[in-house]
């Protein structure tokens, strides 16, 4: 998108609108990666837990970054699973949780690296919000 600067605001020149911004005055790229980032990997942690974890997530190889992943979810999450080593809970239980988390690492991961379709995903709530603009109010 185009950037906008502040005196460009007070000028009387119409502004040039994005394509993907419909009455948002904030950026989804930026915004909605970093909310997420501190929902999934922070829980209480702290920006500079965040910063640094994201950090060594996006150094490591794949593998490892993902296992990186499940390892902040089950610690934010699933904590009374991590730390019962008496596993009283079902094996099927077990393997449901495991299967979940791993599904919410693989998609925190294509995320966090923009790869497809994960690369442009702001654009499709933008897009969700211009048809809201648009919805008649009742």
């Amino acid at each position: 998108g185009q950037e906008v600067s502040s005196s460009d605001m007070t000028s009387c020149r119409p502004i040039q609108q994005s394509v993907h911004k419909p009455a948002l005055d904030i950026d989804l790229n930026v915004v909605l990666p970093t909310v997420v980032n501190q929902l999934l990997l922070g829980k209480g942690r702290g920006k500079s837990f965040v910063e640094n974890k994201k950090r060594e997530i996006w150094k490591a190889p794949e593998e490892k970054a993902k296992e990186l992943v499940k390892e902040v979810i089950r610690e934010n999450f699933f904590k009374e699973f991590v730390n019962n080593h008496q596993q009283q809970n079902c094996e099927h239980d077990n393997v449901k949780r495991e299967k979940h988390i791993a599904k919410v690492a693989e998609w925190y991961y294509a995320m966090l690296k923009k790869q497809a379709p994960w690369g442009n995903w702001t654009n499709d709530i933008y897009d969700s919000m211009r048809v809201i603009d648009h919805l008649p109010v009742a």
